[in-house]
């Protein structure tokens, strides 16, 4: 029995956008080219990899099994040949990084630092929920995941912690200026607020504190993307609650103020998470001397 890295590949693009004609234009393949080579790989194996109807219908368990293996030997595959690549003097690759909205800018000045050290290191971001990056990272799908250090996060991947996260109001003068240089969360709720939805891990955090506070807050605009977040903000009456690190200045003109949360302070450690898988490709440990380094200058 003979399986070819060609087929993994195919399996590991169907896994991953669950539709045959996306996966097949993933491959550079016609969809009945890729529909074919999953049934050859089905008689190679001698059992039924796919549940099939008029759509995908997922794997069945002995595809899952295979996945399971196709996943990990296409990660050694990549990382055999960054190594050999890297014996050259020359660290190569891609290093596919899942990370949550918030710290989107982040991770664009950490891949402009890697792409200033390691040339050939091709950073790829994708945002993504706390939740679709713990999955992303178990499955192999994201080789980095730069998102909230949380217990269950620490027991599952290594994390390298990135810094501290802190939170914000960011309002139009002309909802009022308190007399302080701060603003409590239970002041907070009496304005109208933009916030993220609440599948978002910054949501919940923000509703928690809220709650901690005895209050709820009045959302009049919810997205999932904070770029349409700060967008929504500078043109409306409204305000928001982001992270003060992640609050881009180049969205709010004069008539804003941006006020620290008290009463409770909120802190959360935002971390660079990796896969236990046992092994390391050398442009993800090249991405994590980086991001080691920009940690010690910022703190």
């Amino acid at each position: 029995m003979k399986v070819e890295l060609r087929d993994l590949e195919i399996l590991a693009a169907l896994a991953k956008h669950r539709h045959f004609t996306r996966a097949a234009e993933a491959c550079g393949i016609s969809q009945p080219a890729l529909s074919s080579r999953i049934a050859n790989l089905e008689t190679v194996i001698g059992m039924a990899l796919v549940r099939r109807g008029s759509r995908f219908g997922g794997f069945t368990e002995e595809g899952e099994i295979l996945l399971k293996w196709a996943r990990r030997i296409l990660a050694e595959n990549d990382a055999m040949l960054q190594e050999m690549t890297n014996a050259r003097g020359v660290v190569a690759g891609r290093v596919v990084m899942g990370v949550i909205p918030t710290a989107l800018g982040q991770a664009t000045r950490l891949a402009a630092a890697v792409k200033r050290k390691h040339p050939r290191v091709v950073p790829e971001i994708r945002s993504a929920s706390f939740a679709e990056i713990e999955t992303g990272l178990g499955a192999g799908n994201f080789d980095l995941g730069l998102s909230y250090l949380e217990d269950r996060a620490a027991t599952r991947f290594k994390a390298l912690p990135l810094y501290r996260e802190s939170y914000v109001l960011v309002l139009p003068v002309a909802l009022g200026t308190p007399a302080r240089g701060a603003i409590t969360w239970r002041e907070a709720a009496d304005h109208p607020l933009a916030l993220l939805t609440p599948n978002m891990k910054n949501r919940q955090i923000i509703d928690a504190a809220f709650r901690e506070a005895g209050v709820m807050p009045r959302a009049v605009f919810e997205t999932d993307d904070l770029s349409a977040l700060f967008s929504y903000v500078a043109d409306s009456d409204s305000a928001t609650i982001a992270p003060a690190n992640a609050t881009d200045t180049r969205y709010f003109g004069p008539g804003f103020l941006t006020l620290p949360l008290v009463e409770p302070e909120i802190r959360r450690t935002v971390a660079l998470l990796t896969p236990e898988t046992g092994f390391e490709p050398p442009a993800v440990s090249a991405t994590l001397r980086v991001a080691s380094v920009l940690s010690a200058s910022a703190s």
